[in-house]
């Protein structure tokens, strides 16, 4: 088992070897926008201002209500619905705007700004 991770580990050094740089922007772009990450991390911060956040449903990320944008400096724009239980028991949609920004350094994403 020690040499087949070895051997993926040489292998997945040469290809990122010659690969070659990978361009900062780019990378800040491609890593959260396309691979819908961005969108997965601005749930988190979502359900953390839920009254309950176990019932939290979210729209789909192809759902035509969904925007997810790169507004470059490593920042995305996410704009979406999510329906969860209220203090009452019933179920209310919110409608969210989140600026999430990923600090390449640390590999940490920070939450900007977030309106419910």
């Amino acid at each position: 088992m020690k040499i087949f991770s070895k051997v993926n580990a040489l292998l997945c050094s040469a290809m990122l070897v010659s690969c070659g740089e990978v361009e900062p922007t780019n990378y800040c772009e491609d890593s959260l926008t396309n691979s819908l990450t961005s969108y997965r991390y601005v749930q988190g911060f979502v359900k953390e201002g839920l009254r309950s956040p176990a019932s939290a449903v979210f729209t789909s990320s192809q759902d035509s209500l969904v925007d997810l944008t790169y507004i470059g400096n490593c920042t995305h724009r996410v704009k979406g619905f999510v329906d969860a239980q209220n203090a009452f028991g019933g179920t209310e949609r919110n409608e969210y705007l989140a600026e999430i920004q990923y600090d390449m350094q640390s590999g940490n994403v920070t939450l900007l700004s977030l309106d419910m």
